[in-house]
């Protein structure tokens, strides 16, 4: 968790410059799960373009699992998979997560 506070906190720097920082907390972190893997707040991006993920770690297999669904007529279907970004991937990955910072935590570098 230190790891990831000490980034989050990286992040706010970049990207409040000139503004203010906030200094991230547990708590906080905890309180806004959502907000620190979504797409708009930009975090996974920043991690992903900064070399913080151990890219090694993201299984590409869980996406390509939930592309794979069954159609009307129960009938398996395999959809032509295409090739996601590194950051959209995680964020996939991280989406479906019951624990994403756990999860989050365990691609940082």
């Amino acid at each position: 968790m230190e790891k990831l506070l000490e980034l989050l906190s990286e992040y706010d720097k970049y990207r409040w410059e000139k503004g203010r920082v906030y200094w991230w907390t547990k708590w906080k972190v905890e309180l806004d799960v959502k907000m620190i893997i979504s797409k708009k707040f930009w975090f996974i991006k920043w991690l992903v373009e900064n070399d913080k993920i151990d890219k090694k770690k993201i299984d590409t297999r869980l996406v390509r699992n939930v592309e794979s669904h069954y159609d009307e007529e129960w009938y398996w279907v395999e959809n032509s998979y295409e090739d996601y970004s590194d950051t959209d991937t995680l964020l996939m990955i991280l989406s479906i997560s019951d624990t994403p910072i756990e999860d989050l935590i365990s691609y940082l570098r």
